[in-house]
């Protein structure tokens, strides 16, 4: 499968010996809810599958012009 519009935009939080992920990905908007939980949900598994990665949180958006700093309180 090819997908044209794809942006990450990452975030790391150390929790004493482990990481907690989040990641910001952009989809086409046309996606299907399918196509686009799947894709997020392989994301979200990849990254928990490095050993350094407790938890993985990965946000679906289908348009740039807001940021996900906007979206959640500064940690």
């Amino acid at each position: 499968m090819k997908y044209d519009t794809f942006e990450v935009l990452n975030e790391v939080f150390l929790n004493f010996t482990s990481f907690f992920k989040w990641v910001h990905i952009v989809l086409d908007q046309n996606m299907s809810l399918k196509v686009t939980h799947d894709i997020a949900e392989s994301l979200q598994t990849g990254i928990e599958s490095l050993p350094e990665i407790e938890r993985a949180f990965v946000h679906c958006d289908y348009e740039f012009e807001h940021h996900p700093q906007d979206e959640h309180k500064a940690v």
